[in-house]
Formats: C-alpha cells, structure tokens, sequence
C-alpha cells in the first residue's frame, strides 16, 4: 500500500517515496559540494590526519615540506605539497607514486563515507574493505577510474570520488661527471634533466646520460635532444629506486659568427662540419660567407704553435674536427667597404646607426701616417692622435673614423650620426671629398642644419670626407 502525506483528510500532496527520493538527491548533490571544497581547501588538513590516522613514517615528506635536506642532499625544483596535489591531479602522466596519500569519497546509506590511503613501496594500495590492489605502473588517472568502478559496483549511484591529497617524494642518487655525487629529492613528475640541472662540469655530457632502474634495466637518454626538438621521451620521469650517470663528453666544438644558433655542442661519433653548422648550428645566416670559414684549433703539445685553417663550405673535402675546435663563419657585413670622415672629428670607427669594436684612441693621428703641421709651430712638430698636450702650435689632433658605406649612401646619412664627433674648431661649411685625383666641395654646416637635397651628395666606396679646421694648418701624409 502507498503511504502519502496529507494536508486533509482526501487531497493526498506528496507520496513518502517521492519525498525519500528527492531527500536522496539533494543529498547527493551536497556530498558533491563538499567534494570539491575538501579538493581545493582541506588538502592539508586531510594529509595531517591521513598520516595520524595510519600510522605510517614519512620522513622524506616531512623534509620536503619543511625545505630541510641532509648534508649531501640537494632538492630539485619541487613545489609545495599543496601545489604537487594540483599539478599531479591536472596532469594525465603523473604515475602512482609510492608514498601518495589518497582520499577515497562515496555515498552509503544516505552518508558520506571517507576513506584515506597511502600508497605501498611495492605499489599496493590498501582500499580497506575495498580490497588490497597493486596501481604499480599505473597513472593516478587510471587508477581513479579503477577505484571509482569498484565502488560503484558494491554502491550503485554512490558517486565516489578519488582525490591526491599529497605525493610522495623519494631519493635520487646523481653521480659520474658532476661537480660532486648528491642525492636529489624527486617526486612523480621529476625529469632527468632536473636531477643535474646546476650539477654539471664543462665536459659532462647531455648526449650519454644514464638511468640505473631498480628492476636492474639501464637506459642512455640524450637530454640536447630533448631540449632541442622537444622530444621528452629523452627526458623521462624518474622513478623510486633510479640511480643517474653522467658521463664523460666526447668531442666538443664551438660555432660562432653568421649561423643562426652559436655556441658549443657535443657532436656524436661520425658527425662532422656540415652536422655542426646545419644542425647544431641551426644552418647559416642570410649573410654569411661560405668560402670564408675559419677553424681554430688550440694549442696542443704535439702543436704548440697552434692552427688556424679557412675554408670553403662547398668544398668536396672539409676539414675533420677535433675535441676544442673553433668554427667560426664570416658574415659579408664584415668586408663591405667603407668610407672615411676626417679631419676636425673624434677618431674610431662606426657602422651608421651603431659604434663597432672601437678604436677611438689611437686612430687619430694615422691615416697612411698622417701628421699635423701647425702654422707657426715648430717645424718637424707632430701630433699624436692621442691628443696635442705639450706640442708647441698644436690646437687638435687629426681624427679618422670609418664609416660602413652601402651603395646609394648619401653623404647626410653619414655626417649625421657623427654630428656629436665633430670639432667645434671644424670649418665645417669648407669641407671637401677627395674621391680618386678628384676634389668635391661640400658644406658640411647646411647639410647638418639646413638640408637641402640638391646639396647633398650620394657617396662612392672609400670616398674621403675631409673637415678642415677653421685655421690655418698644414697637413702631412708620409714620412
């Protein structure tokens, strides 16, 4: 017979069973809330009393919270424990690691039901009642889905819930050649390359790393690999019981100049020059000069003197590399020709829009031994270009920068940037450009602060732009 609730004595509202339903339900959807609040706030506190609650030792745990290592540990970058659970539950590889605490949560009787669980050395897990299982070579993600399938099936529409309320951290011992053999602090989603990230020496090798597994299986991974073409399968999750080698480099050679990636790379057996400069070198740059290669080779005690070698790329024979060479490619920039600004001008030289490697002491008196002979002064009196202080007559040193020149430059684009440089002592409206037996006037002073364009003048490759000074003065070229 159905029980009903009345409001009267013949208007049945509700029926007892409908409401238990929907007592149920809400039920349900509050066990739910509280799910996702205990997932988000309660982490913490849940582990505290997981571990209370157990029983069981976790002393690495302890030591990874805290930031306290033993002498001769090191500790990878490892976030907090609260992060790790976050990470370790939003990424799909996190493996089952021993030492991860688990809360299992479900309905039973209108009741919410929690269980906490660690997970064994061995890999077992203790569900309780549950059973024990093995999550040995599982991901936590796996292994939800198998717990949350076995409570469902002794509680239908119990709407369980399997959350990382921490994880388990664990040793590595590092060694080989490194700075000094550690043991690093690791947990689930450790990579090797963290484990000797800041332990290397110049000749530890990323191509031969080595991983001693417990099971007693060892593997060679090549870290340059993984970081270069983001093959992470060379830089695997390291695992409770993992023992790392680094070994020694082999060969090791430099690459510099117009390639688009410069440094020093460890090339594998039966690679050579063109491996260097179209793989590790990343191929060469838009103005590099091929025939204008050059290996350096370091000074040895069978060859003292040391080498240097230059060669053509497209050579059919390339020179073989040995451990310590040089490469280095020409760019085309560095053989344009140049023009030169003189006279009443701060030495050194300069490419437009940028100073390069400088010389602006010391390049002020010559140009083909270029001296200064006062009016007045002391015949035979010179002028240094590291200034005229004692030189009876002297007023300024003869300066001689040198320009980069592009073809179509015009002679306001070089003066420009030089504007700064020049002597207030320059007669700038007077200067003039000896191009060949040709001498050219040109007015500096209107160029520079009243252009016109049919005054200004497109250049010649090693054209001489001269600036007198404004007195009387002899120059000197020769001995």
């Amino acid at each position: 017979m159905k029980q009903f609730l009345f409001i009267s004595k013949d208007r049945p509202i509700i029926s007892i069973n409908r409401l238990r339903a929907y007592r149920a339900n809400n039920l349900v959807h509050v066990f739910t809330i509280l799910v996702l609040l205990c997932s988000i706030i309660g982490s913490q506190s849940i582990m505290a009393q997981a571990l209370g609650t157990s029983g069981l030792t976790s002393s690495i745990q302890a030591s990874a919270a805290s930031g306290s290592i033993q002498a001769g540990e090191t500790k990878a970058s490892i976030p907090d424990l609260t992060t790790r659970a976050q990470i370790a539950m939003a990424t799909a590889e996190y493996p089952v690691t021993p030492g991860d605490v688990y809360s299992l949560s479900y309905m039973r009787i209108s009741q919410i039901e929690t269980l906490r669980f660690v997970v064994e050395g061995d890999g077992t897990v203790n569900l309780g009642f549950f059973g024990k299982v093995s999550a040995s070579g599982m991901t936590f993600r796996a292994f939800k889905a198998f717990v949350e399938s076995k409570v469902v099936a002794a509680y239908p529409q119990s709407s369980p819930s399997l959350l990382i309320v921490s994880t388990g951290v664990f040793p590595i011992k590092v060694q080989g050649q490194v700075q000094a053999t550690s043991i690093v602090t690791a947990w689930g989603l450790t990579r090797l390359s963290e484990v000797v990230a800041g332990n290397l020496l110049a000749y530890s090798s990323l191509r031969d790393v080595q991983v001693s597994s417990s099971n007693g299986k060892v593997a060679a991974y090549d870290l340059f690999k993984a970081e270069r073409e983001g093959d992470l399968r060379e830089d695997p999750l390291l695992r409770p019981g993992d023992e790392v080698e680094v070994r020694k480099a082999g060969l090791r050679v430099s690459v510099s100049g117009e390639v688009r990636r410069s440094g020093t790379y460890q090339l594998l057996p039966g690679e050579g020059l063109k491996e260097l400069i179209s793989y590790y070198g990343d191929g060469l740059g838009v103005s590099a000069k091929s025939d204008m290669v050059v290996l350096t080779r370091r000074a040895t005690e069978e060859k003292p003197e040391s080498e240097s070698i230059v060669f053509d790329l497209g050579s059919k024979e390339l020179p073989s590399l040995q451990d310590g060479d040089s490469i280095r490619v020409a760019s085309r920039e560095e053989y344009l020709p140049i023009v030169y600004i003189e006279g009443a001008i701060k030495a050194g030289n300069v490419v437009i829009g940028e100073v390069v490697e400088g010389t602006e002491a010391g390049l002020a008196s010559k140009a083909g031994g270029t001296s200064i002979l006062q009016s007045g002064g002391v015949q035979g009196s010179s002028v240094t270009g590291q200034g005229t202080e004692g030189v009876v007559g002297a007023k300024e040193a003869y300066g001689l920068v040198r320009v980069v020149y592009r073809e179509g430059q015009l002679l306001s684009q070089v003066v420009r940037p030089l504007k700064e440089r020049f002597s207030e002592q320059g007669d700038l409206a007077h200067s003039y450009i000896v191009r060949g037996t040709e001498r050219i006037g040109v007015d500096i002073e209107r160029i520079l602060y009243s252009y016109e364009a049919k005054e200004d003048v497109v250049l010649r490759a090693s054209d001489r732009v001269v600036v007198p000074y404004g007195y009387a003065s002899v120059y000197v070229k020769g001995e």
